[in-house]
């Protein structure tokens, strides 16, 4: 039993070891934390530290305080270049369209596309709307409350259009006949921290008859 438990101290011992190496370098180098995860917002996720990927190339490893994205703060302000290239951004640099043939009452491909020369991040997350009158109202899921998703985020390059294939009878069971939205929120990668005014959301109506 002792020696049990000296292997398995012993084993914990390296593995601390590693995570203070790997936290020190990172510290004294200002290198990228090598045991962590990648986030959609900038930044590396370590253990004990992160890592802020700074949109002029730079990385700064910091000790890890709050959940935060990025920030001025760490990383300073934007170069003069980009900032002149945000201030030209407007609505209707993503867009968003059905593919033709693809709709049925239970899911349906969309177009994802990015019409600007900044990079944006979408995730799997989508809301669907219901028209009645004159209103859009949302419609009540299946577990009648808001579906759940996992925090991903994808990049969507310059010019670049993808495919969206959304089951929502998972969700929201098949719909009915109606005048219907599937509405997506995506935002800039140098949008962070985020907040819903950065957020820019793209929606594309259809019919189910």
């Amino acid at each position: 039993m002792n020696k049990i438990i000296k292997i398995v101290l012993v084993v914990i011992g390296t593995l601390l070891g590693i995570v203070l190496l790997d936290t020190i370098q990172a510290l004294l180098f200002n290198n990228t934390v090598i045991i962590g995860r990648e986030t959609n917002c900038m930044r590396k996720e370590g253990i004990f530290v992160d890592t802020y990927h700074c949109v002029d190339g730079r990385n700064i490893t910091r000790l890890k305080k709050t959940n935060i994205c990025y920030t001025e703060d760490v990383c300073g302000d934007y170069p003069e270049e980009l900032e002149d290239r945000l201030q030209k951004i407007e609505e209707g640099d993503v867009s968003m369209s059905l593919k033709a043939e693809t709709l049925t009452s239970s899911g349906a491909t969309f177009v994802l596309k990015n019409n600007s020369d900044l990079e944006y991040v979408y995730g799997p997350e989508y809301t669907l709307e219901k028209k009645e009158g004159d209103d859009w109202k949302s419609i009540r899921t299946l577990a009648g409350e808001p579906l759940v998703w996992n925090a991903i985020g994808y990049i969507l390059n310059p010019q670049e259009e993808i495919e969206i294939n959304v089951d929502w009878s998972l969700g929201y069971g098949e719909l009915e006949v109606g005048e219907y939205r599937l509405v997506k929120s995506t935002f800039r990668e140098v949008d962070v921290p985020i907040d819903e005014s950065k957020l820019l959301y793209v929606y594309t109506e259809f019919s189910i008859n």
